[in-house]
């Protein structure tokens, strides 16, 4: 049982991290660049290679 929370928790930890991190990178970059498009595009990239990494670490057997 332990295993499968802590499977879960690191799971949700790179769901939540990814958009987080790559939308932070997105808006500052806004910030400094005078646009506003790349803070969506960061956070849905986030979340593309979190669930590409989720995919690699634990989709395969």
């Amino acid at each position: 049982m332990a295993r499968q929370t802590d499977l879960g928790n690191a799971v949700l930890a790179y769901l939540l991290a990814g958009p987080v991190g790559f939308g932070a990178l997105g808006w500052l970059l806004d910030l400094l660049l005078g646009t506003w498009f790349l803070l969506p595009v960061g956070v849905i990239g986030g979340m593309v290679l979190s669930m590409y990494v989720i995919w690699l670490r634990y989709g395969r057997s």
